[in-house]
């Protein structure tokens, strides 16, 4: 017979947060990469000046003020 313990799903969540925090440490690039190609879209397309023009077609804001939100009042 199998001698298993019936577990919480809240202990089998907190095993399965252990497990891939410890993958993310080994191989941290899925973390970089997560958290900078966003941040490199951001910076590219807020350098394009063309993006940056306000538009009477988009109610006198710009495309990037409407895609990240950045400039909204």
């Amino acid at each position: 017979m199998n001698n298993t313990t019936i577990k919480t799903p809240r202990a089998a969540f907190g095993k399965l947060l252990l497990y891939e925090s410890q993958l993310a440490w080994r191989t941290p690039t899925g973390l970089a990469a997560g958290l900078g190609i966003p941040l490199l879209l951001l910076v590219v397309f807020g350098s394009i000046p063309v993006l940056r023009q306000p538009s009477s077609d988009l109610g006198g804001f710009s495309y990037f003020a409407l895609s990240f939100q950045s400039s909204l009042r």
